[in-house]
């Protein structure tokens, strides 16, 4: 069952998506929270998060997607937010997710994508019962990583103006000196959960030698487990059918292990 929600965040409507799995053999199943990448929005490129969702839901877990302010349905401007903005979102999320029917409050898994995945970790720093995280091609410079996004041109305009116009959205200045206080691989080892890293080895948006900077990381840490993968060819939003399948698959593989580990230690 798919439904659509929302919730509020600073005077602004949040819109969602939730998916239930069809076949609930328990009161309570686990949540996963996606959260999108860098004017993004909940469906994601060639409905990367609508997949991801149903795929999900197949193996017991609900999901919730939802956009970020001034993304796809939800209200606000997009370039007038900050990076901290992103957390305090993605927190009212994990809120709103804790108090759905059927949903086990103890069982948070954040996902994020790209600019999302520093977003999950942060979150995730600040709220030690969140125990799961998943980083899909995940930035690691969050500043310097959106400048290569938006070209040498646009960021000298931003420079010159004080806002750039990307893609549709008025990036101010500020939504981009917001994230220089945020640094996602120096505090990646502050995160003591399991960790599932992915990302595509033609990725020419965000570099995959990221991936290996997190996993050193999170291998430098005493608690919590880290698995690493690599989907070969695949590009930042795995727009190949066979790399969204490899994704997927390894990414159920990886919260079948975690809920057998869950399981045992209970």
């Amino acid at each position: 069952m798919e439904k659509q929600v929302h919730f509020n965040w600073k005077g602004n409507r949040i819109a969602a998506t939730v998916h239930y799995p069809k076949r609930v053999i328990v009161k309570e199943v686990p949540l996963v929270i996606i959260c999108h990448g860098f004017v993004g929005s909940r469906v994601g490129v060639h409905r990367l998060f609508v997949k991801a969702a149903r795929h999900f839901t197949e193996q017991g877990y609900a999901v919730l997607r939802f956009d970020y302010a001034g993304c796809g349905e939800s209200d606000g401007d997009y370039g007038k937010t900050r990076f901290e903005d992103f957390i305090s979102q993605t927190e009212h999320a994990i809120t709103f997710g804790r108090q759905l029917v059927g949903i086990d409050s103890k069982q948070i898994i954040l996902l994020g994508h790209s600019l999302g995945g520093a977003v999950a970790l942060l979150t995730a720093i600040k709220h030690p019962d969140i125990q799961r995280l998943i980083m899909w091609s995940a930035v690691g410079n969050p500043k310097q990583d959106l400048f290569d996004i938006i070209g040498r041109k646009s960021s000298h305009d931003l420079r010159k103006f004080g806002a750039v116009d990307y893609l549709g959205y008025t990036l101010q200045e500020s939504f981009f000196d917001s994230m220089n206080k945020f640094h996602p691989l120096k505090e990646a080892a502050r995160f003591t959960g399991d960790v599932l890293l992915a990302h595509g080895t033609d990725d020419d948006e965000i570099p995959a030698a990221y991936c290996c900077d997190y996993a050193d990381a999170f291998h430098s840490r005493v608690r919590g487990e880290c698995d690493q993968i690599f989907i070969n060819d695949a590009n930042h939003t795995f727009t190949c059918d066979e790399h969204q399948t490899q994704l997927f698959t390894v990414t159920k593989q990886w919260l079948k292990k975690i809920q057998c580990s869950s399981a045992y230690a209970g």
